[in-house]
């Protein structure tokens, strides 16, 4: 028997496209995941529409490989902070906190540096979660950035360069 539902893994992350791609063959139903934009889950109402869409894929240069899923179950796909996220809102706070461990237990992991699911919890300086900071104007390389993209922080040393940067930069920057 066919399974119609599979998770497809791209050499490079995907974005909108492989929707598209996908769709050329039947009602599909897909699921990025933000943890992993490399991974796709697509699940198809029909199993032969599955079979076709895998056939076609693996053709394709940038999927390296095309796995079976046993159930569409989201939850599954998700990290723990998002599954908490897809939690309905009629469930109670004490549900969350009786999973792993007690509570007493779980302060004293946090208060060491980590979480119940053993993710370092330190914390960076704010400055080095945003990434390096512009050496160049990306359009005339002035050594003395003084303007930046609010979305990847590139650096432009006034607002001509700005400007006259952005139709190139907008398809860098937002794909």
């Amino acid at each position: 028997m066919s399974n119609n539902c599979f998770k497809i893994i791209a050499v490079h992350p995907m974005r909108g496209s492989i929707r598209n791609q996908l769709q050329k063959f039947g009602e599909v139903q897909v699921y990025v995941p933000k943890f992993k934009s490399v991974v796709v889950y697509v699940k198809y109402t029909e199993a032969s529409s599955a079979e076709e869409a895998k056939k076609a894929l693996l053709s394709q240069p940038h999927i390296a490989r095309i796995e079976d899923v046993d159930e569409w179950n989201i939850a599954l796909f998700s990290t723990p902070q998002e599954s908490k996220a897809m939690q309905s809102p009629t469930q109670s706070a004490s549900d969350e906190q009786d999973d792993d461990s007690s509570s007493g237990e779980r302060e004293n992991d946090e208060m060491a540096g980590f979480s119940k699911y053993g993710i370092s919890m330190k914390y960076k300086n704010q400055t080095s979660l945003l990434g390096p900071t512009p050496v160049a104007c990306l359009y005339c390389y002035n050594p003395t950035p003084e303007y930046e993209c609010g979305r990847c922080r590139k650096g432009y040393c006034n607002e001509k360069c700005r400007n006259a940067d952005w139709p190139k930069h907008v398809d860098e920057c937002m794909p």
